[in-house]
Formats: structure tokens, C-alpha cells, sequence
């Protein structure tokens, strides 16, 4: 068993001196791991509902820093030698994953081994259509952008001809030091599905939301163990 912790890098006041400070404390506590969150902004009045409270209400506002994993992955690379770092989960389609894959690839030549990408479909309609990207069809580009990443990060001149991304044949290098393990969020049937078909892990929440809890949680197990043995997926390799 491994323990992390999540950053304190999406709360009120939250600050760059306390996450660093949490981070190195981590580390010297011996820790294995540290997480954070993802999003781009809070909107002032926010209509999607949040599949993780009971009543759909979004624990932050516009007033809250929300610090960028990608950029603290950097910074808590250099900041730190052991402790691995994830996210919890990235919405990875906001971002090209030509231009995800790169800087991913990048810090963890600076960081061997120790990048878990997290990601999800994402459930804030306002931030995608802030950024352009359809909310309609967002769980099938999420599939389609794990088997993006895992081209780019193949070590081999690779090319992608997709519904929703493609390029011509190009070298992506430097590669990975090690396989970045891709884990889903999600605790909605399809989410569980597209965790045992394609990714290496699952990110649980156990918050009193939508098919969480801890009593929900272990139920959702349950349904995710059945989609792995369809899949003839060994449960011990699955994260």
C-alpha cells in the first residue's frame, strides 16, 4: 500500500509557500505520493452541477486560488527527489495532448518515475466552452486522446488519424523515462468501462456525491473488478 495526500493548491488562501511547504513535509514525512486538482477558472455563476456533493454545489468560488498542475508539476519536481506526483484528475482535453504530452515528457526526464497522469471527461460545461472544446462527446476525445499520449510518449517517429486528433509522422522525443501510468476518474458506468478498457488505474472519490462515498466507492469496485475480468485484465496490475 502506498499513502499520499492532496496539495493544498485549490482553497481559499490557498498560496505557493504553503504548497511547497506541504510538499517538502511530505517528502520528509515519507509520504509516497502527492495529488492535486484541475481547473482552469470558476465562473461567478455556475450552472453545471458537481457530481461529487450531494446537492450539486461546487465547493469553490471565483475568490479561491486554483494553482495549475502542470506548472506545480514542475516546480514540485525540482522542489522534491522521491515523492511521486499526480493528478486527480487533469481534464486533459482543454489542452492539445501533443502540447501535454511534451511538457509531461519533459518534466519527467527531470523527475524519473514519478509522474501519474490522472485524468477525466470533465463535468464543468463553462470551461469547455471557454475553451473551444466540445462538452457533447467528451468521454469518446478522452479515449481517443489516452491513445494520443500513449503514441507521443512511444519512443518511435509516430503519426494519429482520429475523430477528434490527428498529425502527420513526427518524432516526439525526449520520450518518457519510464511508462507515465494514465489513470481515469470517474465513478459513472462508462467511466468505469473506460478505465478497464484503457487506462492503467482509477481514481476514486469518496466524497457524499454521485456513486461516492465509502460505501459507494466499494460498490463501485465491485462493477469496475467485472469490467477488468471481461477485459481479461489482471486486477493486481490495475491501480
Amino acid at each position: 500500500m502506498e499513502i499520499g495526500l492532496h496539495l493544498p493548491s485549490a482553497q481559499p488562501a490557498a498560496s505557493a509557500e504553503g504548497i511547497l511547504e506541504v510538499a517538502r513535509a511530505a517528502e520528509r514525512l515519507e509520504f509516497d505520493s502527492l495529488w492535486m486538482f484541475d481547473h482552469l477558472f470558476t465562473p461567478t455563476g455556475i450552472e453545471s452541477k458537481y457530481p461529487y456533493s450531494r446537492d450539486g454545489d461546487y465547493p469553490m468560488t471565483a475568490n479561491d486560488p486554483f494553482f495549475d498542475p502542470l506548472g506545480l508539476f514542475g516546480v514540485l519536481g525540482a522542489a522534491t527527489e522521491r515523492i511521486k506526483l499526480g493528478t486527480s484528475v487533469l481534464i486533459a482535453v482543454y489542452r492539445n495532448p501533443i502540447v501535454l504530452g511534451k511538457i509531461l515528457a519533459t518534466i519527467e526526464n527531470f523527475a524519473p518515475g514519478r509522474i501519474v497522469l490522472g485524468v477525466g471527461a470533465g463535468w464543468m460545461q463553462e470551461e469547455f466552452d471557454a475553451t473551444g472544446v466540445p462538452f457533447e462527446g467528451r468521454g469518446a476525445r478522452l479515449v481517443e486522446y489516452i491513445a494520443a499520449l500513449r503514441a507521443i510518449w512511444s519512443g518511435r517517429p509516430a503519426s494519429f488519424d482520429g475523430k477528434f486528433y490527428s498529425w502527420v509522422e513526427a518524432g516526439f522525443l525526449p520520450t518518457p523515462t519510464a511508462p507515465i501510468p494514465i489513470i481515469v476518474g470517474g465513478h459513472g458506468d462508462r467511466a468505469l468501462d473506460r478505465a478497464a478498457k484503457h487506462a492503467d488505474g482509477w481514481a476514486i472519490v469518496v466524497g457524499k456525491g454521485q456513486g461516492a462515498g465509502i460505501d459507494g466507492a466499494a460498490a463501485r469496485i465491485e462493477i469496475l473488478r467485472g469490467h477488468l475480468d471481461r477485459e481479461a485484465r489482471d486486477p493486481h496490475d490495475f491501480h
